[in-house]
């Protein structure tokens, strides 16, 4: 995880694939310090990883998603929960 600078007002979330480093990038901005919990799972709803959990200062945060995890061409989803926020994004991780 590493911070990356300023965020607008809402959460996001995005994802990059980074084929040369064989791993996907994700990607929160923050715009409030709270505690957050960031969770990848598969198609059918089965928990793969956790990435994050814990006290998420205001900012711009990359978290690595290892290519060991996810087999190409899946569709997983990500989450991320605060307390009264629930966020979650399809993805789909390709060679």
């Amino acid at each position: 995880m590493r911070q990356n600078g300023n965020v607008g007002t809402t959460p996001t979330v995005s994802v990059l694939l980074n084929t040369s480093f064989k791993e996907a990038e994700l990607f929160v901005d923050e715009p409030l310090s709270k505690q957050t919990e960031i969770e990848l799972f598969d198609i059918l709803g089965k928990k793969i990883t956790g990435i994050y959990n814990g006290i998420l200062p205001k900012g711009r945060y990359t978290f690595n998603i290892s290519k060991g995890i996810y087999t190409a061409g899946e569709m997983l989803f990500v989450r991320v929960t605060q307390a009264n926020f629930v966020k979650t994004e399809k993805i789909v991780l390709k060679n």
